[in-house]
Parts: structure tokens; C-alpha cells; sequence
């Protein structure tokens, strides 16, 4: 179901939405090769509240996560989603605040500008480009060992203990 924003975000707002995409959400260009690509930024939850919480600040769709043979013990999930120009704009608000997906967002966010006219054909240049975007956030996202995020810095060496030459 389509949802139209009823408050007006905050800074805060901001920082609590990047936290709850860097932790539960998903950023991702749906499509296929030669097809039309879509932006798409979301996240699902057990509980309903904090996709009512975003759907009220930036709008976007809520429904329900369908499973085939949901197991007994698997609570329902409702997930949010946004796509296409508001989710760019909305990674370009959140991106000082990722820790994460910081190279995912800014992946995102240049896809996403090189669709400058809504509905405008575009070039075999931006075809190929969007879809080496779309690869390079494909990589990040994939299984495996990831690289630790630029911002996360090497631990500090710990010194270690003096020790005390009276007492000897």
C-alpha cells in the first residue's frame, strides 16, 4: 500500500533511519540488463511500529512479507519501502550517518542521477554506466567477508603495563 508522509522529518529523524537501514535495511537496483532499473531502499520488521515510524516521515509502501511455508516459530513481518528519486534523496540526507552502507548509499545515489529527466530514453553511455553501478552495489552486498568501512579506524595499539621498580 502506497503511503504519503504525514510529518515532517527531522535531523534526528535522519540519523535513526540511516542507523535502522545500516543495521535491518537494504539498498538495492532491481532490474535486469537491457530492462528498466529502479532504486530501492527498505527493511522489514516483526514489529509494525517502526515501518509505520518511516512510512510517516518519508512515505514510500508497507505491506506484508510473504513467505511461502512460513515456519510456527517466524513472527509476521511487515516491510517499508521507498524507490526511485525520494530514496535518493533520502540516502543523500542519511550518508554523513552510515557507518555500513556509506559505499552502498553513494553507489546508490549516483545511479540514481543519471536519471535526469523522468521517463527521457536514455543513452547506450548511461545504459552501460547504470549498469556498472548496479554490479559494484551488487558486489558489496554480496556473501561473504567484507572489507571494514573507510570510516572505521584501525584500533589503537594498547601500551602495555609499566612495570613498578620499587616494588621489586
Amino acid at each position: 500500500m502506497k503511503v504519503k508522509p504525514t510529518q515532517e522529518p527531522t535531523e534526528i529523524d535522519f540519523v535513526k533511519t540511516a542507523v535502522i537501514i545500516d543495521c535491518e535495511g537494504n539498498i538495492e537496483i532491481n532490474g535486469k540488463p537491457g530492462m528498466r532499473y529502479q532504486l530501492q531502499v527498505g527493511f522489514a520488521s516483526t514489529n509494525p511500529v517502526m515501518t509505520k515510524w518511516c512510512a510517516a516521515r518519508f512515505g514510500g509502501y508497507l505491506f506484508p512479507q510473504w513467505y511461502e511455508k512460513r515456519p510456527p516459530n517466524r513472527a509476521d513481518t511487515d516491510r517499508w519501502r521507498i524507490q526511485s528519486y525520494p530514496a535518493a534523496e533520502l540516502l543523500k540526507k542519511c550518508i554523513d550517518h552510515f557507518i555500513i552502507k556509506r559505499d552502498q548509499a553513494e553507489i546508490a545515489i549516483k545511479f540514481q542521477a543519471t536519471y535526469k529527466i523522468p521517463g527521457q530514453r536514455a543513452s547506450h553511455p548511461t545504459k552501460l554506466l547504470r549498469e556498472e553501478l548496479r554490479q559494484q552495489l551488487l558486489a558489496l552486498t554480496a556473501p561473504g567477508p567484507k572489507k571494514p568501512p573507510r570510516e572505521v579506524a584501525e584500533p589503537e595499539p594498547v601500551p602495555e603495563p609499566q612495570r613498578n621498580l620499587f616494588a621489586e
